[in-house]
């Protein structure tokens, strides 16, 4: 027995001594308080059994039948502090379970909300580089148009000054090529245009989609919740 216990055991004795002796409210007060002791330097429920056990051997000259009922209020009073904190350490501990299961489930979360804001960056910046692609080859495409309109209007002179060598027959022969080039060029220039509109549409919308997916991500990471356990 250690030394707090030994002298918790000798007041215990002395205490139940007197009590079964008067068996006054004052006594048992003092039980209550000796309680409160026992709680304070850790002495468990089953320790003081055994205190009130061994008291009452050393008492058992003393004890009646109405002694014996004397003494199990007398250490009813004296347990209830112990029983009280067990209790409240059981709530504790039951709490502490709670609030850790909490925690890792927010953790989880957390790290999940990270992630997909990480991917969220990287595939905008992955769509920023294809549109700036995609309005390179729109100014090319621009670039062809100019040239090929540059080249309509060089086949319409060279049309021109053939129908004055070559007279009527050579310039239809002429006109005619050169429609036929004009309609494959037009056609070509519009399937080029549709194309570029389609793509530059196409990653505009992405980007705004994943514009809107990191903003999500971003305000889930900063508003996530913490808990904290309360002894």
């Amino acid at each position: 027995m250690k030394p707090n216990e030994e002298t918790l055991a000798h007041r215990y004795e002395a205490s139940l001594g007197l009590h079964l002796g008067v068996g006054s409210a004052s006594r048992a007060r003092q039980a209550l308080q000796l309680g409160r002791e026992a709680a304070a330097e850790g002495v468990s429920m089953e320790d003081l059994a055994r205190i009130h056990s061994s008291a009452m051997d050393r008492l058992s000259p003393r004890v009646s039948a109405r002694n014996s009922e004397r003494a199990s209020r007398f250490f009813s009073a004296a347990i209830e502090p112990l029983v009280f904190l067990h209790r409240t350490s059981l709530r504790y501990r039951v709490e502490m379970a709670r609030l850790g299961t909490a925690l890792s489930k927010k953790s989880v979360q957390l790290a999940s909300s990270r992630l997909r804001f990480q991917k969220g960056v990287a595939r905008n910046r992955v769509l920023k580089d294809q549109l700036r692609e995609t309005r390179i080859h729109h100014a090319g495409v621009e670039a062809e148009t100019r040239r090929a309109n540059a080249e309509l209007r060089s086949l319409t002179q060279r049309m021109l000054r053939s129908q004055e060598r070559n007279g009527r027959a050579t310039g239809e022969r002429l006109r005619n090529d050169i429609a036929q080039s004009m309609i494959g060029i037009n056609l070509w220039l519009r399937d080029l245009r549709t194309e570029a509109r389609r793509k530059s549409e196409k990653l505009s919308s992405g980007l705004s989609k994943v514009r809107m997916d990191v903003s999500v991500a971003a305000t889930k990471v900063g508003t996530l919740p913490s808990a904290s356990p309360k002894p």
